[in-house]
């Protein structure tokens, strides 16, 4: 019994759902009108005017561009933040927002705020800025030292260790080698000068 209920209550609700989609059909020609006239009148309408102050506009495209907020994952020097306002103030045509960031190898977008900024340290500031950065310069070379790079001389007159990597050959002379540079005669010397200079040509 209850099964045939079920049945019967599936058609019931088949059969309404028949009859709403026939009322539509016979509907549709007398909304027709009327969906014209929507029309008409979504064309005639002015589009609306965004009223927000230019600031409020490009925080609000910044916010939905960097979620996480501003954090470029390359840092420029002082002096190279000072060199890119410099460059483009004198060359505003060659040194263009795009010819930067492909200069310095960094976003538009980080070029854009660099030109952007009016800030300008105080000399306190500023040394206190060139000290930071030299810092962090070190701090760097240090992880680089770890991981088996050669630091230029700056960063090794500043204190980073010149750890060479265990695989690479010493450039150190032994006192050995350089005993056996005072035995080769004049000529092979000149010999090998010249072998050197022809190669080089080469190249």
């Amino acid at each position: 019994m209850r099964s045939a209920d079920k049945k019967t209550e599936k058609t019931k609700k088949g059969k309404k759902a028949w009859d709403r989609a026939e009322k539509w059909a016979e509907r549709e020609p007398e909304r027709e009108p009327e969906r014209e006239r929507q029309a008409v009148k979504a064309k005639g309408r002015q589009p609306r005017k965004d009223e927000r102050p230019a600031w409020l506009k490009q925080k609000q495209a910044l916010k939905q561009k960097f979620p996480e907020g501003w954090r470029p994952p390359k840092r420029l020097s002082p002096d190279a933040l000072e060199g890119i306002r410099v460059l483009h103030q004198q060359f505003p045509d060659m040194y263009t927002t795009e010819a930067l960031a492909e200069k310095f190898e960094v976003s538009p977008e980080a070029i854009r705020r660099i030109l952007r900024a009016k800030w300008e340290p105080t000399a306190e500031e500023e040394e206190d800025r060139q000290r930071r950065w030299f810092n962090r310069g070190v701090s760097v070379w240090q992880r680089y030292a770890e991981l088996g790079r050669q630091p230029p001389r700056r960063w090794r007159e500043a204190g980073v260790p010149a750890s060479p990597w265990e695989g690479a050959p010493s450039r150190e002379k032994d006192h050995g080698e350089e005993e056996d540079a005072d035995k080769i005669d004049p000529e092979t010397i000149s010999r090998l000068q010249a072998q050197m200079k022809l190669a080089k040509s080469l190249v």
